[in-house]
């Protein structure tokens, strides 16, 4: 191997960083700077002040005499002309020791989640930029630029090369070159094929050799054989033999060499934290005791010093030769345990669970290692071989909590423990790839400048682009396995999202670390199966998993119980016939009516302000249009069972309002065996899809069918899952939905259920699919609502349109609850509530408009204010999209609430809602054979997808697309003034008067009411 002379260039760079910032730090101005950590961090920090010109500088968090351990990495520092024996970095204990650490702005470089050492104490933290190639945690979204996460990569070093080929390929000088190019061979085994070694890798040492110091003509080799080359392979084996190089170092060195320390609580410790370190160490246990013969006490030492109760050495080392001159691989594990009296059965729970390990398949060697008796005192200790070779040392990890709620939702308490023999269909949700670029490629189809507008993806791609990986897959199979659930008992789905086991309730607690009971509601009886405040995953299966069912995820489904419940909650006095069927979480929210309507119905616009018929809302909306290109064209709207409408009904509306429609009837899509029910009838059973079909079907007009999504059986019921199911087979599961106690069950092995298949994957969506439904957010846990919040966005990689309405009670949740500190739900909370899903940032959210008592169609209306409050605010679960984030910046700080931080998500870093708004107020509808007065966002929800359905139908007719997901459009410059802004009005709730209506986009009436003429021409000029 020969290499260029390197110069001093990035060793005085990164000296004159160091001075620099240490007398920053000396001064009190150690704020002004930005703190780059990580192995590669000095790449990064060469970058920032050099190109960006940002004062930043790297920190190795390692102590300088520490630094030795690794002579692969001193080396490459050497090679970039750095002095081996006092390396120019910035070291732990460079830095005075006090707390909190001196700057408050960081660049994470091979990790994407910041230590508690440098958030403890320190005033407002903020990650600027991660370039990492491990899982994804999903944090600082908001912050990080560039946030660089590429799974699976070998090298993060990869990761900044590329960066940097990106924005400077000039400005890289030699001695970084091979620095980075040095650490990606180090990591990734030389670039040799079999190894970590991904394409990110081959792709960034391919760039990076013809800039580094070595003399060959490497730019004749591809990015595939670059580990061909001699000047590549002889780098590689120089580092690899200073990394195995150990002699130098004692017992304790090679303990701390590479070393993990985690924190434990199990649940049979009786509360009792177990501090467990783990050291991985290249050569094998005989060598280990051989080198040296103090290495007993060396290691109870390193267990006093770090209070260990348990101590795993993990060794990976190449045997000798054989006849066939190849070295065979190995692993060994030995374990010390100290015995307890505060955590008794220690030693025999930890050698019990790893013997049983199907994934390393140990094989007992205590022969071969002598017992130390006379050396160590109250320390049981263990060896063994590691048949499973590839079982990496991170399988042996701590469990971490995975999902927790502070309370259970209101109406629920617990009956009783769960028995240990109830066998529970275990479900797990599998980490999704690139679900952090969803907002990005939905932006790239949805937003009008963009080259790629209106070019949706194909079912295919979507699918292929989120499944889980191999990697997550292997995992967790892996790890399922090592705990007794092997490949004859475990499933995974045919779209590869999904892993299902049927387990007992006793397995479920030791898998998760956590206690199921049985829960009771209140005022229906139902039973329910949960685990009440979290669980727990091991930390290396946590980082594959979204969520695991059932757990913390209480019954959401639209009904529960069979038709003969409903009879006896559906027909209240007439003075309660108005409020919401079920309990929060169940996610009925239907209308509110006022009663029947008396007399003639004018069907001129003289009295809009008190009886809203089509013909109002054509005026106020400029909503004059025929179809033209019907076929071409779809419009949904869902309905769950035992919500229905009657077909007298929908000809009673047709005959007075479009009687070109009397006899038309919905396309019906029946999901998990649904029937539109007519045994019984109220305004509870049919005011909700009565009032949707009326309008929807009427303001569309005859030529335009319209799909009715009806979902769910009359025993069973069911969930958005459902739906979504039915939409998208990649979200299915087995049977059924998500969550077996969230979401409708198919087959139903209910009397009188549906028998066949659960729906999955069977629907094609409509262009428009408009869904009055809701529940509060809080009654879901974030993991839950993010998987289903992610499949709205890939509908609308489809080029799908999806609507929800966004509650009736301002700023409290449905049923009128608000939050109280501790995170419970009641109806004297005083915290705002907001809704879901129409806080996810992927759907549209509507909420309701009036047109104000004595006014009529020409004048501007106000937010909803009778009978019901436009439902709006901030979400406490996601944070603000990209497209929002002016609008919602523009609110607050012109406009800012006068509540404390503490009553609402004020960061102005959260989704807000709702997006548009249509009148609310004062509908007339056909229900039970008269005609209802009816008030909600039910009613402007299917009235802004007619609107927007007939924008699709002008597209297509000039052989343009369907406009999909249009929350980026209508929020951009190009559509400003194509909505009639709302400026009066307030939305009240948890004893406030809420957010108020002001110029531009607010909490209640979003961007508000839709222009068709301004609307439809804008998107006619869109591609």
């Amino acid at each position: 191997m020969t290499l260029k002379t390197p110069s001093t260039k990035l060793a005085e760079f990164s000296n004159e960083l160091k001075a620099r910032y240490l007398e920053a730090v000396k001064d009190g101005r150690g704020r002004e700077w930005t703190v780059a950590m990580g192995n590669e961090a000095g790449a990064y920090s060469w970058y920032a002040t050099t190109v960006k010109k940002s004062a930043t500088v790297a920190l190795f968090r390692a102590l300088r005499s520490d630094l030795h351990l690794r002579a692969e990495n001193l080396h490459a520092l050497e090679l970039a002309g750095m002095d081996p024996s006092n390396p120019p970095v910035l070291c732990l204990d460079d830095l005075p020791t006090t707390t909190p650490f001196p700057s408050n702005r960081f660049v994470l470089v091979d990790h994407n989640r910041l230590h508690s050492d440098f958030v403890d104490g320190n005033t407002d933290p903020k990650v600027v930029a991660i370039i990492d190639h491990h899982e994804d945690e999903g944090l600082y979204r908001e912050t990080a630029d560039p946030r660089v996460i590429t799974v699976p990569t070998g090298s993060a070093s990869s990761l900044v090369a590329l960066h940097l080929e990106q924005n400077s390929p000039e400005q890289i000088p030699a001695e970084l070159a091979t620095l980075l190019l040095s650490s990606i061979l180090i990591d990734c085994n030389g670039l040799k094929p079999g190894g970590k070694a991904e394409q990110q890798d081959r792709k960034a040492a391919a760039f990076l050799a013809p800039l580094s110091l070595l003399t060959s003509g490497i730019s004749g080799f591809s990015a595939t054989d670059l580990h061909e080359d001699s000047s590549i392979h002889d780098l590689a084996s120089v580092l690899s033999t200073k990394k195995l190089s150990i002699s130098h170092l004692n017992t304790r060195d090679l303990l701390r060499r590479d070393y993990k320390e985690y924190t434990m609580t199990p649940s049979w410790a009786k509360d009792q934290q177990i501090h467990v370190g783990l050291s991985s160490v290249p050569v094998g246990l005989k060598a280990l005791l051989a080198r040296d013969s103090k290495f007993w006490s060396s290691t109870q030492q390193w267990m006093n010093d770090r209070n260990l109760s348990v101590l795993g050495v993990l060794t990976s080392f190449r045997a000798e030769k054989k006849k066939n001159g190849k070295a065979k691989h190995k692993r060994e594990q030995l374990y010390l345990v100290r015995e307890e009296q505060s955590v008794p059965g220690l030693s025999e729970r930890l050698f019990v669970g790893l013997e049983a390990s199907h994934e390393l398949k140990l094989k007992n060697k205590k022969k071969t290692v002598p017992t130390p008796e006379d050396e160590l005192t109250g320390v049981e200790i263990r060896a063994w071989k590691q048949a499973a070779v590839y079982s990496s040392s991170v399988t042996i990890s701590p469990h971490v909590r995975h999902e927790h709620r502070r309370d259970i939702p209101n109406g629920w308490r617990v009956a009783r423990r769960a028995p240990p023999t109830t066998v529970l269909p275990l479900r797990i949700g599998l980490v999704q790839p690139n679900l952090n670029q969803l907002e990005k490629l939905l932006l790239d189809v949805s937003h009008p400048d963009s080259p790629n507008y209106g070019q949706h993806w194909t079912p295919a791609k979507v699918a292929q682009t989120f499944r889980p990986s191999k990697d997550t897959v292997d995992t967790v199979l892996q790890w399922l396995a090592s705990e007794g659930l092997g490949p004859s008992r475990v499933t995974l789905s045919k779209t590869g999202g999904w892993l299902e086991a049927n387990v007992s309730v006793e397995e479920a607690e030791y898998l998760l670390k956590t206690e199921y009971s049985i829960y009771e509601h209140e005022s229906t009886g139902d039973e329910h199966l949960a685990c009440g405040s979290g669980y727990h995953l091991p930390e290396h299966v946590s980082k594959h998993v979204e969520l695991v069912t059932p757990t913390l995820h209480f019954d959401s489904k639209l009904k529960r119980g069979p038709l003969q419940q409903w009879k006896k909650r559906t027909s209240p006095p007439q003075a309660e016939i108005a409020k919401n069927i079920g309990q929060p979480g169940a996610g009925v929210v239907i209308p509110k009516t006022t009663g029947r309507v008396n007399g003639d119905i004018p069907q001129d616009l003289s009295n809009c302000d008190s009886l809203i018929t089509p013909d109002c809302l054509r005026a106020l909306y400029s909503f004059h249009y025929e179809t033209v290109a019907a076929k071409k064209n779809t419009f949904g709207i869902v309905e769950y069972t035992p919500q229905a409408y009657l077909a007298p009904d929908l000809d009673l509306f047709f005959t007075n309002f479009s009687t070109t429609q009397v006899g038309q009837r919905p396309h019906l899509v029946a999901i998990d065996g649904a029937v539109v029910q007519t045994e019984e009838t109220s305004f509870n059973l049919n005011g909700e899809s009565s009032l949707d079909l009326q309008y929807g079907m009427s303001l569309i007009g005859a030529k335009q069918e319209v799909t009715l999504y009806q979902v769910g059986d009359l025993v069973e019921g069911a969930s958005f899952n459902n739906l979504l199911d039915a939409l998208d087979g990649t979200f299915c599961t087995f049977e059924g939905g998500d969550d077996p106690t969230q979401d409708g069950i198919y087959p139903d092995t209910l009397p009188g259920g549906f028998t066949g298949p659960e729906s999955c994957g069977i629907v094609k969506p409509a262009n428009v699919i408009s869904t009055s439904y809701g529940s509060n957010e809080a009654d879901l846990t974030p993991a839950y609502t993010a998987r289903q919040c992610a499949e709205y966005g890939k509908l609308g990689l489809l080029g799908v349109t999806i609507l929800y309405s966004s509650g009736d009670e301002g700023v409290a949740g449905h049923s009128e609850f608000c939050l109280n500190p501790d995170g419970s739900q009641t109806t004297n909370g005083t915290i705002f509530n907001p809704t879901f899903p129409g806080g996810c940032p992927f759907v549209t959210s509507v909420g309701a408009t009036q047109v104000n008592p004595g006014a009529n169609v020409t004048e501007p209306e106000s937010a909803c204010m009778q009978v019901i409050f436009s439902g709006g605010g901030f979400s406490n679960h996601f944070a603000v999209p990209s497209y929002q984030e002016a609008a919602v910046k523009n609110y607050l700080t012109k406009f800012p609430p006068p509540y404390a931080p503490t009553i609402f998500n004020s960061t102005g870093r959260s989704r807000a809602f709702p997006d548009v708004s249509a009148n609310g107020a004062n509908y007339v509808v056909a229900v039970d054979g008269g005609f209802e007065r009816v008030f909600g966002t039910s009613a402007s929800t299917p009235v802004t997808g007619a609107i927007l359905t007939a924008i699709n139908d002008a597209r297509l007719a000039i052989g343009k697309g369907p406009i999909g997901f249009i929350n980026p459009t209508i929020y951009s410059e190009r559509f400003k003034g194509a909505f009639n802004d709302i400026t009066t009005g307030t939305n009240p709730g948890c004893g406030t008067v809420g957010f108020s209506a002001q110029p531009g986009w607010d909490p209640l009436t979003g961007l508000g009411t839709p222009n068709f003429e301004k609307l439809a021409a804008l998107w006619r000029e869109l591609p």
